[in-house]
Formats: structure tokens, sequence, C-alpha cells
């Protein structure tokens, strides 16, 4: 079987990087103040700082956005549509930030709160 992988694209990376970033900076713009929210809540002695969770996120987005660049480029003859299951992922990760923050928050609190 001859397969083709694709040839290392910086742009199509790049793209795949700055999709993800903006999908999980949407999600967090549809779930409104939550930074107020977890000083509200009570933290076990282990948790860490709040300030890491800004460092953190951008980091796990931009590994996403590179695995769905190394999805891209496989060979569809050696997995059959193997980018359906990380875009479905995607799209229920930003959904789910937004639905679990307006409901667990204050009335009022959360974008999609605010809505209705």
């Amino acid at each position: 079987m001859n397969l083709h992988y694709r040839k290392f694209n910086w742009l199509y990376l790049l793209v795949f990087i700055i999709v993800v970033e903006g999908i999980g900076s949407l999600s967090a713009l549809f779930a409104g103040n939550i930074q107020q929210h977890y000083n509200s809540l009570t933290l076990p002695v282990l948790s860490p700082p709040d300030y890491l969770f800004g460092i953190v996120w951008p980091i796990l987005y931009a590994l996403i956005g590179i695995s769905g660049y190394l999805i891209f480029c496989i060979p569809l003859k050696l997995i059959a549509r193997p980018t359906t299951p990380y875009f479905y992922f995607n799209y229920l990760s930003t959904l789910h930030g937004a639905f679990y923050f307006s409901t667990t928050m204050p009335t009022g609190s959360g974008s999609l709160s605010s809505l209705s």
C-alpha cells in the first residue's frame, strides 16, 4: 500500500492553532466572569493558583491545534475520516464551557444566561 503523508506546512499548522485558540476564546467569552465564580468556590488545599489557568489553557489549546494538524496530515487511506471526531470534540467543548458556566454561575453572570 502506497501511503503519501502531506508535507509539513507551517501555514496549515498556524491556521489549526489559530482556529482552536479562537474556539477557546469564544468559549471563554460565552462563559462570562469565570474568575469571580472560581474565587467564590471552596477550593481544596492542593488546588493550583488561579493565575496558572491563564497560562495553561492557551498552551492546551495550542496542543489541541497541533494534534488537529497531525490528524489532517494522515492519509485518508490509513484512517477513514480521521478529522470528524476531532471537530466534534472542539464543537462540544465550546458548548460545554458556555452552558456549564451559564447554568452554575449566579443568574446574569454568564453571557448565555443574560440572553434569556
